[in-house]
């Protein structure tokens, strides 16, 4: 299951004939001109949540390119510019010591694995609850979105 999204994560690595460990091919500039600056490391990740004790498969997902900016994540900028500041570290976030979350058990696990500053990144964080999750991760947790309720559904349904 691990081996999975790392495929998807690290998509373009190959082998040279002699194999002298990953080699990745020049990243190419899109028709518009927004690819990777020549010359500036790769700092891509895929992100994944999953409430409960899984990990695997992914209940939610979101990619985040940070050079260039973009990906299916809604707030590409702010997380880019918090992962900066961790070096893609989902470990090393920490919550404000003013954090008011509940105390209920009911845990998350957050996944990051992708391409940061040239080298290859996997980290996985759980959480004890929502709540613990999206005041710790900031942004970078922006593309959870909460299960909707067989009540809430009804009640937001067209009559």
């Amino acid at each position: 299951m691990f081996f999975v999204v790392l495929l998807a994560a690290s998509a373009g690595t190959r082998a040279s004939p002699a194999y002298a460990g990953p080699e990745r091919p020049p990243p190419a500039a899109s028709a518009s001109g927004t690819g990777p600056e020549p010359g500036r490391p790769v700092r891509s990740v895929v992100l994944t949540i999953n409430p409960g004790v899984k990990v695997w498969p992914p209940d939610q997902m979101a990619v985040l390119n940070c050079a260039p900016i973009g990906g299916t994540h809604p707030k590409p900028r702010e997380a880019c510019a918090a992962l900066d500041e961790v070096d893609a570290d989902l470990n090393k976030f920490t919550a404000s010591p003013e954090t008011i979350c509940t105390t209920d058990f009911n845990p998350i696990n957050v996944w990051a694995a992708g391409s940061w500053n040239g080298r290859d990144v996997a980290s996985l964080r759980r959480f004890p609850n929502t709540c613990w999750m999206l005041v710790t991760l900031g942004s970078v947790g922006a593309f959870w979105r909460a299960p909707r309720r067989p009540f809430e559904e009804a009640a937001t349904s067209p009559a």
